[in-house]
């Protein structure tokens, strides 16, 4: 069973100049909450006829999701952050989540949350002027982002499958690459190519095609 992931496990990257650009590490940021909408049901009556002044439902449909909706946090320093040259048209932000390595590595991530067309809707300064001593803190900005979508991305990880028992196999069959999925029975008639028992199944490399090995 995989740990638990933490919030300070994340890295926050953003590509100010567009898609298939430098990505930047966003080093002194955090992101909370994201929302994803995936679309509200709305319900449709007709008029009850077992009940004077009453109504049943009828069918539904569901409307189209809207923008993926998050914050992201910084402070303010005398530089220019990367989030204040972002472009209207939208650009990629990526939070990727590592269980160990450098934050500031972009490929080191055990899993990824994509925003491909991140947009500003709404800008806050924070803490701007102190008027007491009581009052100072770090000035922070947030930036309201929108996005269209959003994509959850994992790291690839290759694995041997080992056969740990033993037992007779009636039929072989080899599932090509262009076979599509649920395509049984034209994998029966043209593809079975043995029906004597066999002891021992071993795996093709690379390929994933089963056969007996006697």
């Amino acid at each position: 069973m995989a740990d638990n992931l933490k919030a300070g496990q994340g890295a926050i990257w953003v590509q100010p100049d567009g898609p298939n650009t430098e990505p930047k590490y966003l080093g002194c940021h955090s992101i909370g909450d994201v929302t994803i909408p995936k679309g509200s049901k709305t319900l449709t009556y007709c008029p009850d006829p077992a009940s004077n002044g009453a109504f049943k439902v009828s069918g539904s449909y569901k409307g189209e999701p809207g923008a993926v909706t998050y914050t992201i946090e910084g402070v303010m320093t005398s530089t220019r952050d990367y989030l204040e040259t972002l472009r209207n048209s939208g650009v990629p932000i990526y939070i990727n989540k590592a269980y160990s390595g450098r934050r500031d590595t972009f490929l080191n991530f055990d899993r990824a949350f994509i925003f491909p067309s991140s947009q500003p809707s709404q800008v806050t300064l924070s803490n701007l002027v102190a008027r007491q001593p009581g009052d100072e803190n770090d000035t922070l900005f947030g930036y309201e982002m929108e996005s269209d979508d959003a994509i959850f991305a994992y790291k690839l990880v290759s694995s041997r499958v080992s056969i740990t028992e033993v037992s007779d196999i009636h039929a072989i069959a080899v599932c090509g690459e262009d076979l599509a999925e649920g395509s049984w029975d034209l994998l029966r008639k043209s593809q079975t190519i043995s029906s004597r028992p066999a002891s021992i199944l071993r795996q093709a490399p690379r390929t994933g095609q089963m056969f007996s090995n006697r």
